[in-house]
């Protein structure tokens, strides 16, 4: 499953688009805040998302405009909107910051329309394997420290959720309590991805990070 991603700077901002087979993710802009507040206000999405309570349109605002922000000042770690090549708004993803010098926190939400169709997988892979390599290589800092480790959580009652993001390459770290309810802790071991990424380049072959089913990090040709 193949992704590209294209980056570009104009002055401070910084916009990134992420193609996969069937979706585009790209940075956030203003005309999404409509699509994106419908997510967050929506009980039924929000039930297992955070403290499992729909926002209010203060709390949208302030979050919408935060991540808005990043993307003027050209900082890669915030919201990405998810779109399917029909224009529809799938969801979002984050790659937030969580606290941790440079540990950047993958979150997302998938619109029920479309979940159950491997979206969340094709989307966690592309971002993985194709959009991390590009911020390391061009030492992306997260909060002062050089951008070295991806972190997720996942709900202990969404086995949904642990097992896309186990089935994507993330590791079991811990399971301990967050927004009030138990969650499952994982880790995306990068410094061996990268190792895996450089190898095959060196080996003069396209590459793809991921071959998951089976093993986290077995080889697998575009």
């Amino acid at each position: 499953m193949s992704s590209s991603v294209t980056i570009k700077r104009s002055r401070a901002t910084l916009t990134i688009e992420v193609e996969t087979p069937r979706c585009i993710i790209r940075s956030l802009q203003a005309k999404d805040k409509s699509a994106l507040a419908a997510l967050w206000k929506d009980p039924n999405i929000m039930q297992k998302v955070e403290e499992g309570e729909a926002l209010n349109n203060e709390k949208i605002d302030f979050r919408f405009n935060l991540f808005l922000s990043r993307w003027k000042k050209g900082d890669p770690f915030t919201a990405y909107s998810i779109l399917d090549k029909e224009n529809h708004y799938i969801g979002y993803i984050c790659l937030g910051q969580p606290g941790p010098a440079g540990t950047a926190e993958i979150a997302y939400i998938i619109h029920p329309r479309f979940q159950g169709q491997g979206f969340g997988t094709e989307i966690i892979k592309a971002i993985m394997g194709s959009l991390v390599p590009e911020l390391t290589a061009a030492n992306h800092q997260v909060n002062g420290k050089t951008f070295d480790t991806v972190v997720a959580t996942a709900r202990t009652d969404n086995p949904a959720s642990a097992k896309m993001l186990l089935h994507s390459g993330f590791i079991r770290d811990k399971t301990d309590e967050k927004y009030g309810a138990e969650r499952l802790h994982l880790r995306f071991p990068l410094k061996k991805l990268l190792s895996f990424l450089q190898r095959d380049a060196n080996d003069g072959a396209e590459i793809s990070a991921f071959a998951m089913a089976s093993s986290p990090f077995g080889r697998r040709r575009l």
